[in-house]
């Protein structure tokens, strides 16, 4: 959709026409519009419904309908472990993490954890090595929970 309009805030401007035609969720109108390019940042903008999204987030009953991705996009099509815990980590929650992350970053599968504290933080680390994808709550321009 973003290749048909000249700007980010355009394609968002469009948005509710085009999901509504596609039979999917409407977007509240009160979505803020975000105060930068991602095209510009390398990112791009995946909605659902494209052949790009996700295919097993799609089906899920919350999915969002835009999905904002930097870096590598091909690692959404992978095989994803999620990794989710505490923000305060015990050293035993730190052990385990460490060991399953470094075990499944020499596999197939994409590490994928929230973008914050704690054992999100130590499984990115970790899946250096491999794959990992930074769920983050919020715009890609947003950090929710800075460290």
């Amino acid at each position: 959709m973003l290749l048909q309009f000249a700007t980010a805030c355009a394609a968002l401007d469009a948005l509710p026409e085009w999901t509504q035609r596609e039979g999917l969720h409407l977007i509240p109108q009160s979505v803020p519009k975000p105060s930068f390019d991602l095209a510009a940042l390398g990112g791009q903008a995946l909605h659902i419904g494209a052949t790009d999204y996700p295919e097993l987030l799609a089906v899920a009953e919350d999915a969002p309908n835009i999905l904002m991705s930097l870096g590598d996009g091909s690692l959404l099509k992978l095989p994803t472990a999620a990794i989710i815990n505490t923000r305060n980590a015990s050293a035993n929650g730190r052990t385990l993490t460490t060991t399953f992350v470094d075990k499944l970053s020499g596999t197939e599968y994409v590490i994928l954890s929230e973008m914050s504290h704690g054992i999100f933080t130590l499984s990115h680390i970790r899946a250096l090595n491999g794959s990992t994808i930074a769920a983050a709550a919020g715009s890609v321009d947003v950090i929710y929970l800075p460290l």
